[in-house]
């Protein structure tokens, strides 16, 4: 009796082992086809196990199987016998068409088969298609693109997200998945800086949507990734604001000028309700300043449908493109898109035939136009000094005036607008003695040029130059590296601007004569 039961464990065991392996291989099978380039193998295995007789499903109008026709209409259009493996394997390579409808078939397909399916193999089917951790290098370029639409597998139009500690990798992630559409046809733009290569570097909304319209217009999507927002101001704490409604036309607008974007933030609590809603891809970037070990590993997460995949991914290696580390990464909302979506919505309506891109560009250029004359009115109107680097100290000091001014607990309700993004004052000991100093960021300069749109400098380094010009001052005394606080936990920099009439002479009372030196505005 007790040999008869060993036997009949052991049979069970045998039975497990082999019902493990298969599930196994049905879940490598699987993630090769949604994620890799699936072979005529593959092709067969699906056709034979989850697609069933083509014949058979046509003529049974109540079959779930029914759907999946399409990959074999390209075959039956070009000719091809469903058992060519030569022919098929050079479709799934080469042909974007078919390997999209193919796997676009198979995914749908897959949770109905799994319900047929005897529930211990696929217990474990589930549990080896949902791995807990695996390599950067595992993975093929096509499951870093298929989210946003790359190598044909949907339709751009999508948003991704990548978020993280200070010094965590996220923009050499970004650019990672960058040289990835890229090498797949697709046109890519960005606010970063980056050296020896052909791109478009846009820094406003209104210029990264005028190339996005040119690239549809002739036939190409374009990759983009936004880097900063929250320094740019878009911020969930600023959810009701003309910004965020404005970036959530944006993506509006993106669908149709085939454009998939990453947008890079540094907390989780700066993502926009807008953008949780939207994305489609999500990145939580390890490590960062402090933990340099963790920074190769990311948390990433595809939303498809209803579902999404979580992967846990290490082993990430760096870009090869060379960027500017400490570049701040300006990007100026400065159009309203609500009258351009209404505009793209009567032209649809009342002129189907019209081409929408070059519509788009159209509008994008008058309104440009329209802005400058409107701000060369205002130049008119109000005094030259307002547009130079004097004006521009003399809102420093306005600035300062207020902060100081502010009662401890209006400080602390302050912090978000005054302080952690635009300007702050603090005191630095040189040789002698301490000297306070305002320090401020490129999103302050942005504030500025929204008031005096006139004003000659728009970036941070232009600014610096011509501060350090006016004040007769080296440019390493202006430019200091977020290392006053609260900017120490941001990866920009900042301006230091001194409050010290010693360094500055009378410039913030306004009452000596200006030099011969400085520049004009």
């Amino acid at each position: 009796m007790k040999k008869r039961m060993d036997e009949d464990d052991e049979a069970e065991k045998d039975k497990y082992r082999s019902i493990e392996k298969e599930a196994s291989i049905i879940a490598q099978r699987r993630l090769n086809i949604i994620h890799g380039i699936p072979t005529y193998r593959d092709f067969e295995w699906v056709v034979t196990n989850i697609f069933g007789d083509y014949q058979l499903q046509k003529a049974d109008p109540n079959s779930w199987r029914n759907f999946n026709i399409e990959y074999v209409r390209i075959l039956e259009k070009n000719g091809i016998n469903m058992n060519d493996s030569e022919k098929i394997n050079h479709l799934l390579e080469y042909n974007k068409e078919f390997r999209g409808k193919f796997v676009d078939d198979f995914v749908m397909a897959w949770p109905k088969w799994l319900e047929t399916l005897d529930p211990i193999l696929r217990g474990m089917i589930v549990a080896y298609t949902k791995p807990t951790r695996l390599k950067f290098s595992y993975f093929s370029p096509q499951f870093w693109t298929r989210w946003a639409g790359g190598n044909g597998t949907s339709e751009a139009g999508e948003v991704g997200v990548i978020l993280g500690n200070k010094g965590s990798g996220k923009t050499d992630f970004a650019l990672k998945l960058a040289e990835m559409f890229i090498k797949d046809g697709w046109k890519f733009a960005s606010n970063i800086q980056i050296k020896n290569m052909e791109y478009h570097y846009t820094i406003s909304l209104s210029q990264l949507l005028k190339v996005l319209a040119m690239n549809a217009d002739s036939g190409k999507r374009t990759f983009v990734i936004i880097d900063e927002l929250a320094v740019a101001g878009v911020k969930r704490q600023r959810t009701m604001s003309g910004r965020n409604l404005n970036l959530e036309d944006f993506f509006r607008i993106t669908r149709k000028l085939d454009a998939s974007m990453v947008l890079i933030w540094h907390y989780p609590k700066d993502e926009t309700l807008e953008v949780q809603l939207t994305q489609s891809f999500k990145v939580f970037k390890h490590g960062g300043v402090n933990s340099p070990n963790g920074r190769g590993n990311a948390d990433i997460t595809f939303k498809i449908g209803d579902s999404s995949e979580y992967y846990y991914v290490s082993d990430i290696p760096k870009t090869g493109l060379e960027y500017q580390t400490n570049d701040l990464a300006p990007f100026f909302m400065d159009i309203d898109l609500r009258e351009l979506l209404d505009n793209i919505v009567v032209t649809e309506r009342e002129h189907p035939e019209s081409n929408i891109f070059r519509d788009i560009i159209e509008f994008i250029d008058e309104l440009h136009e329209k802005q400058q004359q409107e701000e060369k009115q205002q130049v008119e109107n109000k005094p030259e000094a307002q547009y130079n680097i004097e004006g521009f100290l003399a809102y420093v000091k306005e600035k300062v005036a207020i902060l100081s001014d502010l009662k401890d607990s209006d400080k602390k309700r302050a912090h978000d607008y005054e302080i952690e993004h635009l300007i702050t004052v603090g005191e630095e000991r040189d040789e002698k003695e301490k000297k306070k100093y305002a320090f401020v960021t490129q999103n302050f300069i942005t504030e500025y040029c929204k008031i005096y749109p006139q004003f000659r400098y728009k970036t941070l380094s232009e600014v610096g130059d011509a501060l350090a010009e006016f004040l007769k001052v080296e440019k390493d005394f202006i430019y200091q590296r977020n290392k006053v606080k609260p900017f120490d936990g941001h990866n920009f920099n900042v301006l230091r601007i001194p409050l010290d009439p010693i360094d500055i002479g009378n410039y913030f009372d306004g009452g000596n004569e200006k030099s011969s030196d400085v520049p004009e505005g």
